[in-house]
């Protein structure tokens, strides 16, 4: 039997053969499987365009996270500006690199840099699961088949957030450590091994920090099971090889971005300043924390999503090692990707949010489908039916995706794609609404002082506003992102330098995180009441103030009088001398703090010290573990004083002593202490 008619298609797959090891298909039929799962993989795609298209080309984004993390430093790459020298990136400086070209391809704007960030959220995620079942399977037909379970059973649990480009582009993020499964499946030679294995692993630390950090704890089980069965690959040149072409790799992009001060600036701020911020800073109220260690065993979505299939995958991977020694370099890399998502339980203990997990279950997904493929499942009656319901029931669960969804869903992403063509993108009107306000009342402001310049604007979370006008935030476009001590310190000594025309801040009822932000952001805030009206606006989302006549004014030091405790580790905050009783006020404490774990990594960083209040406004206050003073204000709910109470919330041990407290009045005006609470 002939094989095809078209003989560049003949000539193509005899071509393919010796190097995909591919069986030549011997009619149509061979065909069915791979056009079939190829077809579903197809339907997701176009499906996951025709939701996430519409969403760029009327674009409904919030300053407060996501789009506008990535938007800035591109601004500030399109402008000259330079990675680790004039800007960090929180998850890792490479990232705002690697979207770039699809920004400025798209006209560097808004909306060119939400499509970059779709397009790479997606190509990541797909392109690094066809990775790992190619490098394990080496055929096409499973590789497809394989992608289309992993995918389904993502669709399944609603791991939206790794296909999709979320808030944090976490499937970005986590994306290299499976490339790097990927190598380790493939079978290649140990040093053409490590050659690929390391600048993989380069790429995944400027890509994703934590998550390129936890890929060498994947390199290391697999190098330490090497050696244990006397595997290719255990040698110690091998993993001198891995580490060193990460470290040459990560290490060359960074001084090609930045030169050797941007490098050293990247570096501390991704080892030093960072991790010190992380949990106390990070992960206190708003944000859920584990408090004790019953928290830790009742979590439920921990133990679903992470430790329970993690300890399923890791029994059935070690039995199926003790019998089956032909399947040992494939699992050993299963047991090093359990390692990497154990280490990636890390963030979740400093934050409980779901997002931190959805990497892990994923691991179990990933694991799972090569165990499967490792015990010889397969059934082309089961394929050809899951292949049959996926066709017609769609593999996405919350979008229609069925092949008779496809010419309605084909036509939305032709209409988008058109739209964004034809520069036909634009804001909700919700949030285009916002914008104009507050630029005409800037720009009324400033008509009648009959300035012309740009404004110089000083946004706590900048976006939108510093687009509008072509200016930049003088210092740290997130004020979340100015972490550690001395980054903090020069937020607010960048704050008196610049003296901003305008400030922007967040209102509480438009958005949870603004007390805390004030409460830890203190220093700033009340500065910025020394020097700064509210400028009326009509919108009811942020919070505008504009720059008082006169000497810029800081706190002083020596204000406030001293308060004894009322007891061990509470105390009462009393208005001081001429502070009516329901007046806010300012509360410094002085403190220690005993950790004896303090010196070990990340456990160290577990206790969270709070303060919580009693009759105020205010969310318990975090205590920075590398202070021993803090202030911040209280607001109180009535004329009785309200009380605070210092306790320590750990997994290991640790507290918190209340040494000294000083109050004193806050001095700002009765419309500023609205835009404060409103």
């Amino acid at each position: 039997m002939k094989n095809f008619a078209l003989p560049f298609g003949s000539r193509l797959i005899v071509w393919m053969r010796p190097r995909l090891n591919l069986s030549l298909p011997r009619g149509v039929a061979a065909l069915a499987a791979p056009a079939a799962f190829l077809a579903i993989i197809v339907l997701w795609v176009i499906t996951y365009l025709a939701h996430v298209l519409p969403v760029i080309t009327l674009f409904p984004g919030h300053e407060g996270d996501g789009p506008f993390q990535l938007f800035n430093p591109l601004r500030r790459i399109a402008a000259g500006q330079t990675g680790g020298t004039d800007f960090q990136y929180f998850h890792g400086l490479g990232i705002p690199y690697l979207h770039y070209p699809i920004y400025a391809l798209g006209g560097k704007t808004l909306f060119s840099a939400e499509l970059a960030r779709h397009l790479v959220s997606l190509a990541a995620f797909l392109g690094s699961t066809i990775a790992v079942f190619a490098g394990l399977t080496r055929r096409l037909t499973p590789t497809f088949v394989l992608t289309v379970l992993a995918i389904a059973l993502n669709e399944q649990l609603e791991l939206h957030g790794l296909s999709k480009a979320g808030n944090g582009l976490m499937g970005l993020r986590s994306a290299a450590p499976y490339f790097a499964l990927a190598v380790l499946l493939w079978g290649f030679r140990p040093r053409r091994e490590a050659a690929i294995l390391g600048p993989i692993l380069g790429c995944g630390f400027l890509l994703g920090v934590e998550h390129g950090v936890a890929a060498l704890a994947m390199v290391g089980v697999v190098w330490l099971g090497r050696r244990w069965f006397k595997l290719p690959g255990g040698s110690f040149l091998w993993l001198g090889g891995v580490v060193a072409g990460m470290g040459l790799t990560a290490g060359s992009c960074l001084l090609a971005i930045g030169g050797p001060s941007g490098a050293t600036a990247a570096l501390r701020f991704a080892f030093l300043e960072m991790p010190r911020d992380q949990f106390w800073y990070f992960g206190v109220p708003p944000n859920p924390f584990l408090v004790s260690w019953f928290d830790v065993a009742t979590d439920r979505p921990l133990w679903l999503r992470a430790v329970g299939p993690f300890i399923i995958l890791v029994t059935l991977t070690i039995r199926r090692m003790r019998f089956e020694a032909q399947d040992r370099p494939v699992l050993l890399a299963v047991l090093g990707l359990v390692a990497y998502g154990t280490l990636g339980l890390a963030s979740y203990f400093g934050y409980c949010s779901i997002h931190y997990l959805e990497p892990l279950t994923r691991v179990a997904v990933i694991g799972g489908s090569i165990l499967a493929w490792c015990s010889g499942w397969h059934s082309r009656t089961v394929l050809a039916a899951i292949a049959g319901i996926l066709l017609i029931a769609g593999p996405n669960v919350s979008e229609p995706s069925s092949l008779f969804n496809l010419p309605s869903q084909a036509r939305i992403v032709a209409s988008e794609f058109r739209k964004i063509r034809d520069g036909e993108c634009r804001m909700a009107p919700k949030i285009q609404g916002e914008l104009d306000a507050i630029t005409a009342a800037i720009d009324a402001h400033r008509a009648t002082r009959h300035i012309d310049r740009p404004p110089v604007l000083w946004s706590t979370y900048a976006g939108r506003i510093e687009d509008h006008y072509g200016v930049f935030h003088p210092y740290c476009d997130y004020a979340i992102h100015a972490l550690g001590a001395k980054r903090r310190a020069r937020y607010l000594a960048a704050f008196r330098e610049s003296q901003p025309d305008f400030v922007i801040t967040f209102k509480p009822s438009a958005f949870g995180w603004e007390p805390w932000l004030r409460n830890s952001t203190w220093d700033f805030y009340e500065e910025m009441l020394l020097n700064y009206d509210v400028l009326p606006t009509d919108q009811k989302r942020f919070s505008v103030w504009c720059r008082k006549d006169g000497p810029w004014r800081t706190v002083d030091p020596s204000a406030g009088t001293e308060h004894a405790l009322d007891g061990p580790n509470w105390f009462s905050v009393s208005a001081p001398p001429g502070c009516p009783a329901q007046w806010p006020r300012v509360v410094e404490v002085e403190y220690a703090i005993d950790n004896p774990l303090a010196g070990v990594p990340m456990i160290g960083s577990l206790p969270r010290h709070l303060l919580g209040p009693i009759g105020a406004q205010s969310l318990p206050i975090s205590l920075p573990p590398y202070r021993t003073s803090w202030s911040f204000p209280i607001f109180p709910n009535g004329s009785d004083p309200p009380r605070l109470f210092a306790q320590t919330f750990s997994l290991v041990g640790g507290q918190v002593t209340i040494r000294r407290v000083r109050i004193r009045r806050l001095d700002a005006a009765p419309e500023q202490i609205k835009a404060l609470l409103e």
